[in-house]
């Protein structure tokens, strides 16, 4: 760790310009870190530290050193093209653990998770602003197209629910009237038929008492 970051310090930051954490090559970089599938991007501020070699460090991680050495290269190709700036320096390209690249006002740290986690850059440089960058463009759009046919289903789920629940409603009412009508045919008949039977009961009992006599 001493000899890459002794590295930055046979330089001087430049005063005549100074970054912010919007400042186009710095988005470049975690744009180019994401298009490699880099993880884990924090974005160190060291603008309030006298001593610091620059006004950002950006650390990142990848899984292999293959894909160490896709991320390096993707950053410097893509702030190459959009920002026009080529590195001042760059180290650890043959052992493919860390590689820094220097654009002097920002520096890049890529490292496998082992190196990144016994180093501890970001522990190290404690006094800085840290903050975490997740990929925003890809995200955001992929969050939006998984949210839409989401609620889309939950609306349609709903109606149909709403239907069935309106025609369990209408059944019960349809089915409650059937049984209220049967209830009403059903008394008057079983009044005629309890008068009928009162009726042959009377008619019964003069006959009994004839017999009798």
């Amino acid at each position: 760790m001493t000899n890459k970051l002794s590295v930055l310090e046979t330089r001087k930051k430049s005063t005549s310009t100074r970054l912010t954490k919007s400042s186009k090559i710095i988005q470049t970089i975690i744009k180019a870190i994401y298009d490699k599938k880099g993880e884990n991007v924090v974005s160190l501020d060291l603008r309030k530290i006298p001593e610091a070699v620059a006004d950002f460090f950006i650390v990142c991680e990848a899984n292999n050193p293959s894909l160490l050495k896709a991320v390096a290269d993707e950053v410097e190709y893509l702030v190459k093209k959009e920002c026009e700036e080529l590195p001042y320096k760059h180290e650890g390209r043959q052992a493919q653990q860390w590689i820094l690249i220097d654009y002097v006002n920002v520096v890049v740290h890529v490292m496998l998770p082992e190196q990144r986690k016994f180093y501890g850059l970001e522990e190290l440089w404690s006094d800085g602003t840290v903050e975490e960058h997740e990929e925003e463009i890809k995200g955001k759009t992929k969050i939006a197209k998984e949210v839409k046919p989401v609620k889309a289903a939950k609306v349609v789920k709903e109606i149909k629910v709403a239907k069935e629940a309106k025609v369990v409603k209408e059944t019960k009412v349809v089915k409650a009237a059937k049984v209220e009508k049967e209830i009403k045919e059903v008394k008057p008949v079983k009044a005629v038929k309890l008068k009928k039977e009162a009726t042959d009961t009377k008619e019964k009992k003069p006959i009994k008492k004839a017999v009798k006599k």
